[in-house]
């Protein structure tokens, strides 16, 4: 993993797997969507939809705390407060590269964690 680390996650949530779940499966389930809209904002060249979904996306992902996917829609998200789309392009293209590795990772953190949960319940 690149992005995303397991030990990071856990300690942040002091070792409640569940809650890093529940933060996990929320992202995996909206971010995508937020994604799409930025993109679609992008198509038409509206400044203030692309600024609304990258806030958005920005709270989905604060939780998480992934350093480079911050930057990225933070980056995103002032080009859209300054209207630039020519330079929201550009950055959207370098998020949506951030967006599919970390989701990815994310997806086999989940597992592990599903895994992890899974052998607990088992146990008790």
């Amino acid at each position: 993993m690149g992005y995303v680390s397991r030990k990071s996650f856990t300690q942040r949530w002091r070792g409640d797997r569940e809650s890093v779940r529940e933060q996990i499966e929320l992202f995996l389930e909206h971010a995508p969507s937020q994604i799409q809209e930025l993109s679609e904002a992008l198509q038409v060249e509206h400044a203030g939809s692309l600024l609304a979904s990258a806030v958005m996306l920005k709270n989905l992902s604060q939780p998480l705390r992934v350093k480079a996917l911050t930057q990225a829609i933070a980056r995103l998200e002032s080009d859209g407060e300054r209207g630039d789309i020519p330079g929201a392009r550009e950055e959207f293209s370098e998020l949506r590269n951030c967006f599919e590795e970390v989701y990815g990772e994310l997806l086999e953190l989940l597992q592990d964690l599903e895994h992890d949960l899974n052998a607990e319940e088992a146990v008790s």
